[in-house]
């Protein structure tokens, strides 16, 4: 996971997906970094939609609606 996709607060790290229409925020486990790349070992799951843009200034719950970035 690009190290940049995460929020920091109080030394912990967080992602939002999305579920049913709305911006979750999700505590995460990290393991090893590199290149700026981060292994995430907990708190994602497989297939979810990690918002990673627009996300700094969300709120846990927040209706959001998924954009195709290509």
């Amino acid at each position: 996971l690009v190290r940049d996709s995460l929020i920091e607060r109080d030394g912990l790290h967080y992602a939002f997906v999305i579920e049913d229409g709305k911006a979750v925020q999700r505590l995460l486990e990290l393991g090893p970094e590199q290149s700026g790349q981060v292994l995430v070992a907990g708190g994602l799951g497989v297939g979810e939609m990690l918002i990673v843009e627009g996300h700094r200034n969300l709120l846990d719950g927040q209706p959001v609606r998924p954009v195709d970035g290509r």
